[in-house]
């Protein structure tokens, strides 16, 4: 099992939280992977680790940061606004790890031959 979560103002997203300790026992006989995508470069190591319980980390092999996107298009007001002032961004822009994706893809499917 495969467990990942958008990044959004420092936070993960609730219902991966909640699914998450809701569902400790099943997760800690099936977690394989976790990832995270996010956008801000300088604390992504931080959000990492605050992103899933310690118990998941310790289980996972392996975890990635896989960046972000930002679609203002898809935005609110409010939404482009506070990604204005706090990201710096005036339009939409996608920082998508590629390289990342790839090489997680890659070592979940080399630990399932294992």
């Amino acid at each position: 099992m495969i467990i990942g979560t958008s990044i959004y103002a420092g936070t993960p997203s609730r219902k991966v939280s909640l699914f998450c300790k809701k569902n400790r026992s099943l997760l800690e006989e099936k977690v394989r992977g976790l990832f995270i995508c996010c956008m801000n470069e300088k604390q992504e190591l931080e959000e990492m680790n605050n992103a899933f319980p310690e118990y998941l980390q310790k289980l996972a092999i392996p975890t990635a940061i896989l960046g972000g996107e930002f679609h203002f298009d898809k935005m609110n007001f409010i939404e482009r606004f506070l990604v204005k002032k706090i990201a710096k961004v005036n339009s939409s822009v996608s920082r998508l790890r590629y390289d990342a994706i790839r090489e997680f893809a890659d070592r979940i499917n080399n630990s399932r031959q294992n």
